[in-house]
């Protein structure tokens, strides 16, 4: 919702890619407990 909202505001927002370096530099959350679909990087939205 929060990219979606940003996206809509701004669509040179940089929220997407902050959250993937974040992410993967931890490896360890878990993002289908986060409410991520499977494969949610291949979203539009995300791109």
């Amino acid at each position: 919702m929060i990219n979606y909202l940003l996206q809509a505001i701004d669509k040179t927002n940089s929220f997407s890619d902050k959250l993937r370096e974040l992410l993967d530099r931890f490896p360890n959350v878990d993002t289908k407990a986060m409410g991520f679909p499977m494969d949610w990087e291949s979203e539009p939205l995300w791109k």
